[in-house]
């Protein structure tokens, strides 16, 4: 039989390459609701965001913390007291 099957009992490239696709699409429409769906902002007594990285490793050097906020009005989220 010819043809590739994505839930092949060995894994290959081809069986490999369709969920790894889907994964990152995924996160980045995630990543890209989160952005939009909210207002950003700093914590209080932060004065400013460091975006430098480990010198270990690609990882922050310090964890960005951010506060969010819901973009839309209240009465759009039925159930959610904010």
């Amino acid at each position: 039989m010819s043809g590739t099957t994505l839930f092949a009992s060995t894994p290959n490239a081809t069986s490999l390459s369709v969920p790894r696709v889907l994964d990152t699409a995924m996160s980045i429409m995630l990543f890209g609701r989160l952005l939009k769906g909210f207002s950003w902002s700093k914590m209080a007594g932060v004065a400013a965001i460091d975006l430098s990285e480990s010198r270990h490793n690609t990882f922050m050097a310090r964890p960005l913390v951010l506060q969010a906020e819901p973009r839309l009005p209240a009465h759009l989220y039925p159930g959610i007291s904010l």
